[in-house]
């Protein structure tokens, strides 16, 4: 806090230094009062007013009003619980061909190394999001070789 303290004030110093055509030293000179910056000038009816300049440190802090946001971790539930993948993976049923009695892969269409260096969280939610088909070897070879027939309807 004491940094930007300094940095306000040497910034508010500056600025009236350069518009009345001053050194920052003058400037500082002039407005100081005590430990503070202030302005003194006669009002209408001839009385010394005094007007100080806000400072940094004239707000009252209060770290426990807001509490403390911490974004960094994701939820325990979005790290633990078990995704719509995880359970068609755990089926163990090729998604092409039907069978059931033969090893599982998951084909990734856009796999996770494309995506930029993200937050933990963000690459968790994009691995949830990400188009994935669960198929045999003997598919995902066929796939990967451009052999795999589309049974998709037309």
């Amino acid at each position: 806090m004491h940094k930007l303290h300094f940095l306000s004030r040497g910034s508010l110093l500056k600025t009236l230094a350069h518009k009345h055509k001053s050194t920052v030293t003058k400037t500082a000179r002039v407005l100081k009062d005590g430990d503070r910056m202030a302005v003194r000038f006669e009002d209408d009816k001839g009385r010394t007013r005094l007007i100080r300049a806000w400072e940094l440190r004239d707000l009252t802090r209060s770290p426990q009003a807001f509490g403390m946001l911490d974004d960094s971790t994701p939820p325990w539930h979005l790290l633990k619980s078990r995704t719509e993948l995880i359970a068609r993976f755990n089926a163990k049923v090729c998604e092409h061909c039907g069978a059931t009695d033969r090893p599982v892969e998951v084909h990734h269409v856009r796999k996770l190394a494309d995506l930029e260096e993200e937050a933990l969280w963000r690459q968790i939610q994009s691995g949830r999001l990400r188009k994935t088909v669960v198929l045999c070897r003997a598919c995902h070879h066929a796939l990967h070789t451009g052999t795999l027939p589309d049974h998709r309807k037309s």
